[in-house]
């Protein structure tokens, strides 16, 4: 059912964004020829500048920003479709991350891998805070996880921070 609203939000915002595509054109197009018409014609009476008036507004401003809010709808659309599909298929991987890390990994490892798989990178005086393990503790289970090749380390100014290594995220991605 969710895969079908998805789907849904995504041909609407696909349509709102061609249709205010259409009307920028259609503005666009009257917009030159409300041009050329005044320049070869003139302006002579009063009804010449009435109707030019109407022509503008209702040929060229009224479709121009009507199509600017279509597209802008289509994209807000498109954002919510982005975010609800990439946090659906980050979930996943999450959740094969979390479950590769029960068979491999002992207990302690575990608790470190679950916190890292739900953080942008940890130090490992966050890990330590988080997991109540002293910071002895924490550094031999990081350099366990490392040797494994579970996580990676990487450097955050003058911090170390660990997160789960790419190839793993890449391996769940290439097998579904």
């Amino acid at each position: 059912m969710q895969d079908q609203s998805q789907r849904h939000i995504f041909n609407i915002a696909i349509v709102s964004i061609s249709i205010g595509l259409i009307l920028l054109i259609i503005s666009a197009v009257y917009g030159v020829i409300a041009v050329y018409i005044t320049i070869k014609n003139g302006i002579h009476t009063v009804e010449d500048v009435y109707l030019t008036t109407f022509n503008i507004v209702f040929r060229i401003i009224i479709p121009f920003i009507a199509g600017f809010m279509l597209i802008y709808n289509g994209r807000l659309l498109l954002n919510i479709f982005r975010v609800s599909y990439s946090s659906k298929s980050e979930d996943k991987i999450n959740s094969s991350i979390e479950s590769i890390a029960k068979r491999f990994t002992d207990k302690e490892e575990y608790l470190l891998l679950r916190y890292i798989i739900n953080s942008n990178g940890m130090t490992q005086k966050g890990l330590a805070q988080i997991t109540g393990l002293n910071k002895v503790k924490v550094h031999r289970l990081i350099k366990r996880l490392l040797s494994k090749g579970i996580i990676k380390e990487y450097k955050d100014g003058i911090y170390k921070k660990y997160v789960i290594n790419e190839s793993i995220k890449d391996d769940l991605l290439g097998s579904r």
